[in-house]
């Protein structure tokens, strides 16, 4: 049998490059918006901060105060929550080193807690803040350092909170001596929870032995299991090896892995970054679900990954002729990453306050997870006897590989429920593009020659970066504007229920407000015409291409918007879309004798019984004209209005 050639650079064909390409792209992965905004650590717009030094008394050393303002309905965890998992995550305060000025003991709150008992959802107690809340704690400076000379910094990190979401944040704070500033007074308050030792901080060695098992579990977690199924597949191949071989293929296998928990490490030092909110972030779940979903694809056999050594053929009983060092160690970085999904739900915990701790703290248990996750594959490395005990190869190889694939595809599934709404579909049509490059890359057989290979990439890659755009750039917005529509239709619909429930007491008319295209109901019509108001209303449904081409075109254009909004114009959305939530719009509909859509219909103020009815295809030129005309608005009483509305 001819055998397969991979066409990749050869720049990518030794281990330590390759390892470089998989940290770039980590880091270019992670580095969005700043480092700040990285692995949900970023500032939270719910919570401002104010710092400043009190200043050394006779009796009493400065004193850094930290007060935070928080937004109405909104809470931050106490910092002496006590630790549990599940449980609350508590606020941790750092001070960065400012001319060797360390806090000389715990921060304390002007107040205490207020408490909810352990439930259902969290197995601990949960205190927490709201409203304003002031820590403080005692300053230890140098002799020869000048408090007033000196400019403190550091981070509040936390989760702020309200009834159904909560926000992990990293809020940076300043501060300088304040001569007339009096440290206010704290309570005495101590969690049943804390039992000494660094502040939300696990004990070293418990760390290291909790990262050294999980890094263990996570070979059998979902993200992993396909591609460390194939991995079995080529220990079953190892078994004909020498045994010095069948060392360093486990050796450099696990050296990717661990060299990408190590790079881990070095993000989380250098930028200050931590993994316990990995997936607030929608463009890591968006890259992950691609990546997966791609893997997935390759191991049923509709494409091969050019990495030198990947197992993605058809004929998996050829792996240990193609297995070299530098294939082994782009499978242990490429494991590793897949096992990042899983971190969130399942290793999340391990990471709180892993920022308090010294650098080498944090690359020691970096480095214990990629230990434990890699432990596997140097023990059959030194004792490649283990092998004799994995089943025999055969035809049930190609099966095992392509049932795994079908779990990759069931983990993209997963990445998909972490996403916002509106951005589900667009992802999804990225999918799309990136299963079209998949299947364009793999119909060119191995046997073609290098520059038809180079240049069905190309196409390959054009094709799934136009959807890209096309998924992002035109779908998500038109999706995130339907999602926010639903939230305003579902918001007017319990309004009114709950007036006419007498549940909400009104003094006067309950109004409508000056919000552009919102939902139509009734009461909106019937207020705005008693009131002697201008409407326009939109009749509209998902279904129907002919209506989001007016939408994008016509009315909501910065130009019709500047018009409406200038002669006090209220425009409403019919929205035919679902039959449940159409009963207002279908009723109108039927009042206007009108049977299709799209359909713009304008009433002049206070009159509801003549209305201009727009039906099919408008033009910007039609649309403005017949809104002029409705209100009795001339070319001169428009003056430059009229021109720039144009």
């Amino acid at each position: 049998m001819t055998q397969r050639k991979y066409f990749m650079p050869s720049s990518f064909t030794s281990p330590v490059r390759t390892f470089l390409l998989a940290f770039a792209c980590l880091a270019l992965l992670f580095q969005t918006e700043g480092a700040q905004a990285q692995f949900g650590n970023r500032p939270a717009q719910q919570l401002k901060l104010e710092a400043a030094v009190a200043p050394a008394t006779d009796n009493i050393p400065a004193q850094l105060v930290i007060t935070a303002t928080i937004k109405q309905d909104w809470h931050v965890y106490s910092v002496t929550q006590p630790k549990g998992s599940p449980g609350p995550t508590r606020t941790t305060i750092k001070l960065n080193d400012t001319e060797g000025i360390k806090l000389a003991g715990p921060f304390a709150a002007t107040a205490i807690p207020e408490i909810k008992p352990a439930d259902a959802i969290f197995t601990v107690d949960s205190e927490f803040h709201y409203n304003t809340i002031t820590w403080v704690a005692p300053l230890e400076v140098p002799d020869g350092v000048d408090l007033a000379n000196a400019t403190l910094t550091g981070s509040v990190r936390g989760q702020v909170c309200q009834a159904e979401q909560c926000v992990p944040f990293v809020n940076p704070f300043e501060a300088e001596l304040d001569p007339e500033l009096k440290a206010p007074a704290t309570v005495a308050h101590a969690s049943a929870g804390d039992s000494g030792g660094r502040e939300g901080v696990l004990p070293l060695w418990t760390a290291l032995g909790l990262a050294f098992l999980g890094g263990i579990v996570l070979n059998v977690m979902p993200c992993v299991l396909p591609v460390i199924g194939l991995k079995i597949l080529a220990f079953i191949e190892q078994g004909g090896e020498s045994r010095s071989k069948v060392f360093f293929l486990n050796f450099w296998y696990s050296a990717g892995v661990i060299a990408v928990w190590l790079a881990l490490a070095l993000l989380a030092t250098f930028f200050g970054l931590t993994l316990g909110s990995i997936f607030d972030r929608p463009e890591f779940s968006i890259v992950m679900a691609s990546v997966i979903f791609v893997m997935g694809l390759s191991f049923l056999g509709i494409w091969e990954i050019p990495i030198p050594g990947f197992i993605g053929t058809q004929d998996v009983t050829k792996l240990g002729e193609r297995e070299g060092y530098e294939g082994a160690f782009a499978k242990g970085t490429i494991t590793t990453i897949l096992a990042t999904p899983c971190l969130g739900p399942f290793m999340g915990g391990l990471f709180v306050g892993m920022l308090g701790r010294p650098a080498i703290e944090v690359y020691a248990i970096f480095f214990a997870i990629g230990l434990g996750m890699a432990s596997p594959y140097l023990i059959i490395g030194a004792i490649p006897k283990a092998t004799r005990f994995l089943p025999k190869p055969g035809a049930w190889m190609n099966t095992f590989k392509e049932v795994m694939g079908f779990f990759l595809i069931g983990t993209t599934v997963y990445l998909l429920t972490l996403l916002k709404l509106h951005l589900v579909v667009p992802t999804m049509v990225l999918l799309i593009g990136l299963g079209v490059m998949c299947w364009w890359i793999g119909r060119v057989p191995p046997t073609a020659d290098p520059s038809r290979r180079w240049r069905a990439l190309g196409e390959s890659v054009a094709v799934a970066s136009m959807m890209g755009l096309l998924a992002f750039y035109v779908i998500a917005p038109e999706m995130a504007s339907r999602v926010e529509f639903g939230k305003w239709q579902y918001f007017d619909y319990e309004i009114e229920r709950m007036v006419a429930d007498g549940e909400l007491e009104l003094k006067g008319e309950l109004p409508v407000f000056q919000r552009p295209w919102q939902p139509y109901t009734h009461r909106k019509f019937k207020w705005l015409v008693k009131n002697n108001k201008p409407i326009l209303i939109d009749f509209t449904a998902d279904w129907c291409p002919t209506c989001k081409t007016n939408e994008k075109f016509v009315l909501k254009t910065a130009a019709t918007n500047r018009l409406l909004r200038e002669h006090g114009v209220y425009s409403l959305v019919a929205d035919l879309s679902h039959v449940d939530e159409a009963a207002d719009a279908d009723a109108k509909l039927e009042e206007l004798d009108v049977d299709g859509i799209p359909l713009v219909v304008i009433y002049r103020p206070g009159d509801p019984t003549n209305p201009v009815l727009l039906p099919g295809t408008l033009t910007t030129a039609q649309l403005h004209g017949e809104i002029k005309k409705a209100l009795g608005i001339t070319k001169m009483a428009l003056g430059t209005s009229d021109a720039q509305s144009q």
